[in-house]
């Protein structure tokens, strides 16, 4: 299955012989359910030695430590993970002659997490495609929007940052930061009006922000307008 966009294809691992073994991950996710994570590891260990690049084994390797909340045992499988799909992505691309995203819907949450990661990292640019893979799963998830807005923001993707911070808003109507956000984002584009409007409903709703805005350099482009000062008063 092959979806052509603008910018970059997107393939189905599914889609690519040699991709994963069904029959492995199938035993692994039995075992997984059982919390069998001893037999996980011996069976994955094996399968490695089997297949080096073996998507699977560093999946269940990287989620029975994260289950557990053994961030630094997660962490070589999971950057053997990223390393190995993005060889896949590589190989692909030289295969189309296009930027290749590809994605598998079993390994969303690794692609969240791995996203996050990038994300609370500050490398901005390198945690959107991580991102973007995860959204099939977590598509209506607030914290992905906002990571993603946030990201888009940093890399002055500035369109793509509103979408997903108002996506945000629009799972987590409760939620006053995406206003705030947003109102950063126009705000760095020199948008007085839309960013004085986003404004001031992150204040009507959390008057604290008024004190975050007075020194925010997001806002350094109208911060001598009298709205603005007008609102942080």
């Amino acid at each position: 299955m092959m979806k052509k966009t603008l910018f970059f294809l997107v393939l189905f691992l599914s889609s690519i012989q040699g991709a994963f073994s069904a029959d492995f991950y199938g035993k692994m996710l039995t075992l997984y359910e059982k919390k069998d994570f001893k037999t996980i590891e011996q069976e994955c260990s094996k399968e490695i030695k089997h297949s080096p690049r073996s998507l699977d084994a560093y999946y269940f390797l990287a989620a029975i430590h994260l289950y557990e909340g053994k961030q630094d045992k997660a962490k070589p499988y999971i950057e053997k993970f990223q390393k190995y799909h993005a060889e896949m992505e590589n190989k692909e691309a030289q295969k189309t002659g296009h930027p290749v995203m590809l994605i598998d819907a079993r390994y969303t949450g690794l692609y969240f997490e791995i996203g996050k990661s990038r994300f609370m990292d500050a490398r901005y640019a390198d945690a959107i495609p991580w991102l973007l893979k995860a959204k099939s799963t977590f598509y209506k998830d607030p914290m992905l929007n906002f990571f993603l807005g946030i990201s888009y923001k940093q890399t002055k993707e500035y369109a793509e940052a509103i979408k997903y911070l108002k996506r945000q808003l629009e799972y987590a109507p409760e939620e006053p930061s995406p206003y705030y956000n947003i109102a950063c984002v126009y705000a760095e584009q020199g948008k007085k009006a839309d960013a004085i409007a986003s404004l001031k409903k992150a204040v009507e709703a959390h008057p604290e922000f008024k004190d975050q805005a007075r020194d925010d350099k997001d806002f350094d482009k109208i911060r001598n307008t009298k709205e603005f000062m007008a609102l942080i008063k």
